[in-house]
């Protein structure tokens, strides 16, 4: 597989990337740890105006209408800051899950307002307690006084302190869920807190009796629609991933030829070696199999689905232990200047356990994967 750039894809990287060095220091990453959303909201215009805020949104509706090729550039350049916020939770996972909905005018105002930068949309799709089992369990709505009320509470929740709005799953009891619920975050009956522990900016939501019109519940389209979303979003949070990989992999590379230790640099110690050659391993198992998801989505076709499937499945669960793994070697490269949180390090650390399981583990996607392909013991 080639997995070299056009011309054009290319520029497309180069522009992330300068954003990157430009707008989303080591310095400014680690100060925003410190905020009360974990991003700048300034960066909302400048991806606005760039079109990456509307990558998964339709041209016709302000958006650019990227590929998956696009996309996955965007995703694993923004992964080597790594930019944190409402990028790869509200213009990925949101998007992509909203497109999946029937087509109405509220609807299609929510996907203009994501690419404006106007709206930021956090998915609530994480169910406490329950293994990830894809969009099985949403909440139950109710119906009071001709408006639809949710109730309940929503467990890690990624930087919902900084969206306008949820994206909630609705069904009745356990079944599937067959609507998502706009949740509008600055109405009364919605409240949250920020979850303490490692993950980075996952909150508790609290809906109590949260009101909305009929026309915040957008209807799921059909099975197909909707796997066909999901192995999109799998397959960009692999490339945000790898793109963390790569960087992990060129800052231990680089610390190991700078870092002196008995009068020569510690890159020449063999154990040292063992752990970056781990790092290159990891980062390039989770690159090819993300690589060949993208070409399989860009270029699949109905008698392609099951091995587009397996595909963006395999990418998620290898990008996620390949991001945890090298986040660790790296971190045995660096000793004890890896934990100083000046260092920025530590970003990749958590970042590499929030994405773990947020979409499904590791393990729920290869056996999604043994599904797919129908393979039998």
């Amino acid at each position: 597989m080639d997995l070299s750039l056009t011309e054009q894809e290319q520029l497309l990287k180069d522009s992330v990337l300068t954003f990157v060095e430009r707008e989303a220091t080591t310095t400014a990453l680690v100060d925003l740890q410190e905020s009360d959303t974990g991003f700048e909201a300034k960066w909302l215009s400048s991806m606005a105006d760039a079109g990456w805020l509307g990558a998964l949104v339709p041209a016709e509706l302000g958006g650019v209408g990227a590929n998956a090729m696009e996309a996955a550039i965007i995703c694993e350049a923004l992964g080597r800051g790594p930019v944190p916020g409402p990028f790869m939770m509200s213009s990925v996972v949101s998007a992509a899950m909203i497109r999946a909905t029937e087509r109405t005018p509220a609807r299609d105002s929510l996907l203009t307002a994501i690419s404006e930068g106007t709206a930021v949309v956090a998915p609530a799709f994480s169910i406490p307690d329950r293994s990830w089992d894809g969009l099985r369990h949403g909440l139950a709505p109710t119906r009071e006084d001709g408006d639809v009320a949710l109730a309940g509470t929503l467990s890690y929740v990624p930087y919902a302190a900084g969206a306008t709005h949820l994206l909630v799953p609705v069904a009745e009891g356990d079944a599937t869920p067959r609507a998502f619920a706009v949740v509008a975050t600055n109405q009364k009956g919605v409240a949250s807190r920020l979850l303490s522990g490692f993950l980075d900016r996952n909150y508790e939501v609290s809906l109590d009796r949260a009101r909305l019109d009929e026309t915040c519940l957008l209807t799921i389209g059909s099975s197909e629609v909707v796997q066909n979303a999901l192995a999109l979003v799998y397959i960009l949070l692999a490339a945000y991933q790898v793109g963390g990989c790569a960087a992990l992999l060129e800052r231990s590379v680089a610390y190991s030829n700078t870092r002196v230790q008995f009068a020569m640099p510690i890159g020449r110690f063999q154990r040292v070696q063992d752990h970056i050659v781990e790092l290159l391993n990891a980062m390039d198992a989770a690159r090819w199999c993300t690589y060949e998801a993208i070409w399989r989505f860009d270029a699949q076709s109905d008698e392609d689905v099951a091995a587009l499937q397996a595909s963006a499945h395999l990418a998620q669960a290898v990008s996620s232990e390949s991001y945890i793994t090298c986040a660790d070697q790296a971190h045995k490269v660096h000793g004890g200047i890896g934990v100083d949180p000046q260092y920025g390090l530590t970003l990749y650390t958590q970042q590499s356990r929030s994405l773990f399981n947020f979409m499904g583990d590791p393990r729920w996607h290869k056996r999604e994967m043994v599904a797919a392909l129908a393979w039998s013991r």
